[in-house]
């Protein structure tokens, strides 16, 4: 199918199914988000569908070749893109990918030259300075992509400017390693905006992910949920097993233990969501032995047990199974250990809702 039959085919398409769904709902906020919610996904899904016959095989550059950087190159390699060339700070790590995707490491300068796609995959702290610096060798026709979670597209406007388009699209997955990122990518979710969402949804792709498109005003929030879920599950794994530790078991002991009983919560999300998932001793209403827990527990511990259980109350009561006495004896247990750690470690703590 010609490229300009694919692109009125998808326009009719997202036509009707608006036209359909406009006429059977009123106009509340409530139910037009959920309208626009839903259009963007259609949206996505026919484009990915669309763009799935096209076929194309574009110049891929590579500046950085780090984890992600590495990951994403040698997908697109083994899709048929040819990798123009690589680029990174140390020239080893060039090479090294270079060899891997059949290319050659260049200069930044002639990564750009040479590619029609620029995946800019340093830092966060390097992308606006270096697309700044390099911005005299973008042109139109060009696209400059960047991985960052934080940071908007809009960060490489310099290359704008050049006639370039700028794009984000950044993964739902955490990057231990080249080898085991590639195993995990395929069924990842990526966030994509820009000025060419329709390659990035081919890019996800590509790469075997799942595309959503995001607002870039609101990356910022987007970013911090991404870092509580990864990051802070690292944190609580840490303070798990120091409570583990303090009941006898050693440190490796302790983190093996815990590790299926981890990996069954995340089954339990996938499978019933929120906020089914939740179970224990809040969600049973079962305070005493929540009271035990607190007794039991360092004063510095016991602070984030009690900010944490005050979520948890809400989740138990959206689940329902907690009212009444058993919820207000929690949140009054919850309320003093917060306030006896507060005078015990001169921390402030406040709920945000």
């Amino acid at each position: 199918m010609p490229p300009a039959a694919r692109r009125r085919l998808f326009i009719y398409l997202r036509k009707v199914y608006t036209r359909q769904l406009l006429p059977s709902i009123s106009n509340t906020g409530t139910e037009m988000r959920a309208l626009r919610k839903n259009e963007a996904r259609i949206s996505c899904s026919i484009q990915a569908g669309i763009l799935a016959e096209e076929g194309d095989r574009v110049k891929v550059g590579v500046i950085g070749a780090g984890t992600v950087g590495s990951t994403v190159a040698i997908k697109l390699h083994a899709k048929g893109h040819e990798i123009a060339g690589v680029n990174s700070r140390r020239e080893s790590s060039a090479a090294h990918l270079a060899k891997r995707v059949n290319s050659q490491a260049l200069t930044a300068q002639r990564v750009i030259e040479e590619s029609e796609i620029i995946l800019i995959a340093t830092p966060d702290r390097v992308i606006a300075p270096l697309v700044r610096e390099l911005s005299a060798f973008f042109r139109p026709g060009q696209t400059a992509i960047h991985f960052s979670g934080s940071l908007p597209s809009s960060v490489m406007a310099p290359a704008r400017l050049q006639g370039a388009k700028v794009l984000s699209v950044h993964p739902l997955q955490s990057f231990a390693s080249v080898e085991v990122a590639l195993e995990s990518l395929q069924g990842t979710h990526f966030a994509v905006e820009g000025d060419d969402p329709e390659l990035g949804l081919k890019l996800v792709q590509d790469l075997g992910g799942i595309p959503h498109l995001y607002q870039a005003e609101r990356k910022t929030l987007y970013h911090a949920g991404a870092c509580v879920a990864s990051n802070y599950l690292v944190v609580l794994a840490e303070i798990a097993v120091r409570l583990l530790e303090g009941a006898g078991f050693s440190r490796e002991d302790a983190l093996e233990s815990l590790r299926p009983l981890m990996q069954g919560t995340l089954t339990n999300l996938a499978k019933v969501g929120l906020p089914a998932a939740l179970t224990g001793p809040i969600a049973r209403g079962d305070h005493p032995v929540v009271a035990g827990h607190l007794n039991e527990m360092p004063a510095h511990i016991s602070e984030i047990y009690s900010q944490l259980g005050l979520w948890a109350v809400d989740i138990a009561e959206a689940k329902g199974g907690l009212a009444g006495e058993n919820k207000e004896a929690l949140l009054k247990m919850f309320g003093e250990f917060k306030s006896e750690s507060r005078r015990t470690t001169g921390r402030k703590m406040r709920r945000t809702s």
